[in-house]
């Protein structure tokens, strides 16, 4: 399968990007199938982490390196916003070496949180820090490209308003 991703990747405004980064703005991804939406994420730059005791690690296909010695720029990662996995066999399934006892997590990087934030900017009716959390619905296309429906979003004084809202080619 071949797998699409753009490059014109919507920017955020500053007052968007820094609200992602801070966590002030939470974007919750569902997908009705858990295995498929951790390789379409994956394919998109996520990494899959693991946490055993008190260790965490990064997952690959075959690999389970302690993220302390692992060679990747964690700056560039939201790791305060790790993504839990609800089930260990979504990620063992795909070939990474997690343990059944593992809690498992999917970790974006920041440019695509931020891209996908900008591209939420522009179907909210008022600035994205008026709102703590999205809630999202993943969709593959045949061609390989994402498209997420914006369900809903919590709005800091009003609750949770109905949005049915698509964002394409993410």
């Amino acid at each position: 399968m071949r797998v699409e991703v753009r490059r014109d990747l919507p920017v955020p405004s500053v007052e968007a990007a820094e609200a992602v980064e801070q966590g002030r703005f939470i974007m919750q991804i569902s997908h009705p199938d858990e295995t498929r939406l951790v390789r379409i994420m994956a394919d998109r730059g996520g990494l899959v982490l693991a946490e055993a005791g008190q260790q965490l690690y990064l997952l690959g296909p075959g690999t389970r390196t302690p993220v302390a010695t692992a060679n990747v720029l964690w700056s560039e990662y939201s790791l305060q916003r790790m993504w839990a996995i609800g089930s260990p066999q979504s990620v063992i399934a795909l070939g990474y070496n997690a343990s059944a006892s593992d809690r498992v997590y999917l970790v974006m990087p920041l440019a695509w949180e931020k891209s996908l934030a900008g591209a939420l900017e522009s179907l909210l009716p008022e600035p994205i820090t008026a709102y703590t959390k999205a809630n999202l619905r993943a969709e593959e296309t045949t061609a390989g490209y994402l498209t997420l429906t914006l369900q809903s979003v919590v709005h800091r004084d009003r609750g949770t308003q109905t949005m049915n809202q698509t964002i394409k080619g993410m």
